[in-house]
């Protein structure tokens, strides 16, 4: 229905009865609720379809385990290497200066012979 055509409706209706219908007329927004409900629904059922099979590329399986860490600390190894033995066992008391593992020393001299060769 066009603008010209609801003008026209205006000026045809009755002078005593046409100021309540057209109130009437321009009260209803049942039409532009039902279609944001709508909208809303396709819109949030299309994401909740796309996030149920839409596939994860940066999953990486693996094995891991958790454990409660109460008194235990973590030790990293900032610059990487292969561990060549653990001198510690589960449990054991440790002091400040005690060696707790000992790293492969290639890696490290191959690193250290690379930056020396120039």
């Amino acid at each position: 229905m066009s603008i010209r055509d609801v003008m026209a409706k205006m000026k045809q209706a009755p002078a005593d009865k046409g100021g309540e219908e057209k109130s009437e007329a321009y009260r209803d927004t049942r039409s532009p609720v039902r279609l944001g409900i709508w909208i809303l629904l396709v819109g949030f059922g299309g994401f909740l379809l796309w996030a149920g099979f839409a596939p994860l590329d940066e999953g990486v399986p693996c094995q891991g385990l958790v454990s409660i860490a109460t008194k235990r600390k973590v030790v990293e190894n900032l610059h990487g290497g292969r561990i060549e033995k653990v001198e510690v066992k589960e449990g054991q008391i440790v002091h400040v200066g005690d060696v707790l593992i000992t790293l492969d020393s290639q890696t490290a001299r191959a690193r250290y012979d690379e930056i020396h060769q120039h």
